[in-house]
């Protein structure tokens, strides 16, 4: 149910949890700000309250104050699982919350300058900006904006009920909302005879307040229209290009897959095929010639195959003969250094080898060497001195014949 507190006099008027006092407009007209007072009392208006918020979150100079009732408090709890409406109240700009009020019909009230309303009422399409009052403080710049938001998805279940936000007995609820409903169909009074300044400043206040709602509640129900043509028109577009895309690249890689699939049946044919009678044509080296011959696979696997046996027959031989070049290799190393020195069995070989005699031979023949050597040393001492000697006597003789025919040439 969406309704307008319009008196501010009314004693039904919403208070803020925590206060005494309700949310009186003219408290809040130097502030530079504008306020908007929104209160839910059920489960429509409560899931209604974020759309509001969002098309209002364009507007930075806008103070929202959302107010709920029990019922809408626990329509919040209870919806919040699948349908979080929490969640996307606290994600609104300028939002402050204040939660709890009397369980009471009226479910928004907007307060306004009365300057900043009239212009307003003109536009409603311009975005809404506040502006402080001209004092020697403020020079008509625009307002900076608080939002205050809880910390966590449930303050509100921490709140304390005021004593004066208990709900009114029924004869005064009736009351009340049949002057609700008759000021709401006719928004300037005429019945007091002596109207106060204070009593015309909110009839205009709530006048414009009122102007501003249905042209922002048109708004927005004009640009989430516009948004959602907007979007299912450009995600039916870009869907359609996204298709065409994916159908191209499906066609190319489907080609692709017809190429790989018909070279790989070429290959298959080729190497089922047998090759047996298969002939191909080489070159071959005869007598330092190269000469072309064409030779048949089947007859060339079976020369091949001989040749095979053929080397493996030499294999073997080769085999046997290194075998008993390994035998006789053992046999002559026994006979000359014995089984123990190869590591072979001495039960097989008797010899215990003559390593140790032919040891024993060469020392001997060694012994026997430095003896004639010694005699060769000393037979060859006493040649020179005879040769030395004899030399010293021939020399002498020669002398001697020497002077002898001397003087027979001169005699």
């Amino acid at each position: 149910m969406l309704q307008i507190i319009r008196a501010e006099d009314d004693i039904h008027r919403s208070r803020i949890s925590g206060t005494s006092q309700p949310f009186v407009a003219a408290d809040h007209s130097t502030d530079g700000k504008h306020h908007l007072l929104l209160a839910a009392s059920g489960s429509v208006a409560t899931i209604k309250i974020p759309n509001i918020l969002s098309a209002l979150a364009k507007y930075p100079n806008l103070s929202i104050c959302v107010i709920l009732t029990e019922a809408a408090r626990q329509f919040l709890q209870g919806q919040s699982a699948e349908q979080p409406h929490v969640d996307t109240l606290y994600r609104q700009a300028n939002f402050s919350w204040t939660m709890r009020m009397i369980t009471y019909s009226r479910v928004y009230q907007v307060d306004l300058p009365g300057s900043e309303m009239a212009r307003q009422s003109e536009n409603s399409k311009n975005a809404v900006f506040g502006h402080r009052a001209n004092s020697k403080e403020n020079d008509g710049t625009p307002a900076k904006v608080s939002a205050a938001r809880p910390n966590t998805p449930h303050d509100f279940e921490n709140c304390e009920e005021h004593p004066s936000s208990k709900a009114p007995d029924q004869d005064r609820c009736r009351e009340t909302n049949h002057q609700v409903q008759h000021e709401r169909h006719s928004p300037c009074l005429k019945e007091p005879k002596v109207v106060s300044e204070n009593q015309i400043k909110a009839c205009s206040l709530t006048m414009s307040a009122t102007c501003l709602a249905s042209s922002l509640l048109t708004s927005s129900s004009e640009s989430l229209t516009g948004a959602r043509e907007y979007i299912l028109q450009t995600g039916e577009e870009g869907f359609e290009k996204v298709h065409q895309k994916l159908v191209k690249k499906i066609d190319a890689g489907i080609e692709k897959n017809k190429e790989f699939f018909n070279r790989v049946s070429n290959a298959v044919e080729i190497l089922d095929a047998p090759m047996a009678d298969e002939k191909i044509e080489t070159t071959v080296l005869r007598n330092g010639k190269r000469t072309v011959q064409v030779v048949e696979i089947g007859k060339r696997i079976v020369d091949f195959k001989k040749n095979i046996e053929k080397e493996e027959d030499k294999l073997a031989n080769y085999w046997n003969q290194y075998e008993q070049l390994q035998l006789e290799f053992e046999e002559f190393g026994v006979q000359v250094f014995g089984a123990r020195a190869l590591k072979v069995d001495e039960d097989k070989y008797d010899e215990e080898g003559y390593r140790h005699e032919v040891n024993l031979l060469e020392t001997e023949y060694h012994t026997q060497m430095e003896g004639i050597m010694e005699e060769l040393r000393d037979i060859g001492e006493e040649a020179i001195k005879k040769t030395r000697a004899s030399e010293k006597e021939i020399d002498a003789v020669a002398g001697k014949e020497r002077s002898r025919l001397l003087l027979a040439f001169m005699e």
